[in-house]
């Protein structure tokens, strides 16, 4: 064994036991809920208001979870089921007695209550906080509701919540005018969020359509492109395919060690607010992003190579036939396609592995806050820095590597794996594999790298806007 190959070993050993370890870190201990299992909760609530808008043929035909004529007792119930499939914990159970004192269901307030301090053991707010409820329950007036929705508010409540213990507040209260507007907005925030959802899944329902189409058209349009030019070709790698395997393995080590790091900024307080978090989750790509390139640039290339890497990566028109309308003309039927192949995968995921039990941090962001800057923030990390960095490691250099040594058809399936593996999420591995084998598919047909680049970020740009909408639009 030559020394090249012994230092490739030592370090895919080092990446493959940092990958254990983290994997083994993180396994320990339950999960802590978040913003995202706070609007799980909500949800059950938001459909049963949204119900009564609907008319009972829309609602058979777009299959709303509940109908108007659930009883508020059921949807506590259910949203109480729900809580125990969840990380156990106290906001959670607020949530739950909250949706409970809304619509009087004094029995699960108590029941609630009592999980959350069997002997009575809790912070003055919290205590506070449980006692309004009950009272409100009881249909018993209380001084204020500014404590409950201070509370609610802290805990990640969305708009709707508020809105509806609000109504209940009034209305106990014997002010039906405020009461009634309160049931009003909390009624407008649960169909905005069903009407959002009802478009999102229109969305992709047209995406799949027009990527299976778009599958079944390739074998015809292919030939076609080749003959015009389009596509890699049969060239050679430009990269040093003797150093894939220290490169991949060199940015994974990264990738984890930055993640160390940036989680004890976490673990430090400085996620109080969503803003900060979304600095912090884009200078952790952007560092990635760095420490990708530089490995590249210094290991995976000839030092007699003096072309710049954007060139040699194919991220430029130059060679593009057509420049950039055949990029543009990529875009639709790449995401199409991206969309009906990561749709098959989840669905076959569920075969194999337990649904995802958290959202991902962007994502999760975006349930809990609606601020203009946050959201900026997190669409250039994931429509622009994400998709840059990640495309020109696993579809720019290690599919270019694979495809020079062991065919198109295994360089797609093996760069797609690495992709989905990287992520370190079981449960998402089959969907993220599915979707890097497409961007890579893409890279080949297209020849130049701008277009998985685009077509990544703008998955990415999709899934994160719905996400907003529902939550937050209109």
């Amino acid at each position: 064994m030559s020394t090249e190959q012994v230092r490739d070993w030592i370090v895919t050993g080092v990446a493959l036991g940092l990958a254990v370890l983290w994997m083994y870190t993180t396994a320990q201990g339950p999960r802590a809920a978040g913003v995202g299992d706070v609007r799980t909760l909500e949800d059950l609530g938001r459909v049963h208001d949204a119900a009564e808008v609907y008319p009972t043929a829309i609602r058979d035909l777009i299959g709303l979870e509940g109908t108007a004529e659930d009883t508020p007792a059921a949807v506590v119930e259910a949203a109480h089921e729900r809580a125990l499939e969840l990380p156990p914990s106290r906001d959670l159970r607020l949530v739950v007695a909250t949706m409970a004192a809304a619509w009087g269901v004094e029995s699960a307030v108590r029941e609630e209550s009592s999980a959350i301090a069997p002997d009575g053991d809790t912070d003055s707010a919290t205590a506070q906080t449980l006692e309004d409820l009950e009272r409100l329950a009881r249909g018993t007036p209380i001084d204020t509701v500014d404590r409950v929705t201070a509370t609610l508010t802290e805990i990640g409540a969305s708009s709707w919540l508020i809105e509806r213990i609000r109504a209940r507040h009034w209305s106990v209260a014997g002010d039906a005018e405020r009461a009634a507007a309160a049931d009003r907005a909390a009624v407008a925030a649960a169909t905005a969020a069903i009407d959002a959802t009802m478009v999102n899944y229109i969305v992709l329902f047209g995406f799949v359509v027009l990527g299976l189409l778009f599958a079944f058209a390739v074998p015809v349009l292919r030939p076609r492109l080749q003959r015009r030019g389009h596509g890699l070709g049969p060239g050679a790698s430009p990269f040093r395919l003797s150093r894939t395997q220290q490169v991949v393995a060199g940015a994974f080590i990264a990738q984890i060690l930055v993640a160390v790091l940036f989680g004890s900024l976490v673990g430090s307080g400085l996620l109080a607010q969503p803003g900060s978090a979304a600095v912090i989750i884009n200078l952790q790509m952007l560092t990635h992003g760095v420490i990708w390139l530089a490995l590249i640039q210094r290991v995976g290339r000839d030092p007699d190579d003096h072309r710049s890497l954007s060139s040699v990566l194919g991220l430029g028109l130059g060679a593009t036939p057509g420049r950039g309308w055949t990029v543009a003309a990529w875009i639709l039927p790449g995401l199409a396609l991206c969309a009906f192949v990561t749709v098959a995968a989840q669905l076959l995921s569920l075969f194999i592995f337990d649904p995802p039990t958290s959202n991902q941090g962007p994502i999760e962001l975006l349930m809990g806050d609606t601020g203009a800057g946050t959201l900026g923030l997190l669409l250039l990390g994931a429509g622009v820095i994400a998709p840059l960095t990640e495309e020109i490691l696993f579809r720019g250099y290690l599919f270019r590597n694979l495809r020079g040594s062991v065919g198109v058809g295994l360089a797609v399936v093996f760069s797609g794996l690495v992709f989905g593996a990287v992520h370190m999420d079981p449960a998402r591995l089959v969907p993220l594999t599915a979707l890097g084998a497409t961007l890579a598919l893409l890279y080949e047909w297209s020849g130049t790298l701008l277009v998985p680049v685009i077509v990544h970020g703008a998955w990415n740009l999709l899934q994160l806007i719905g996400v907003w909408a529902i939550y937050h639009g209109s």
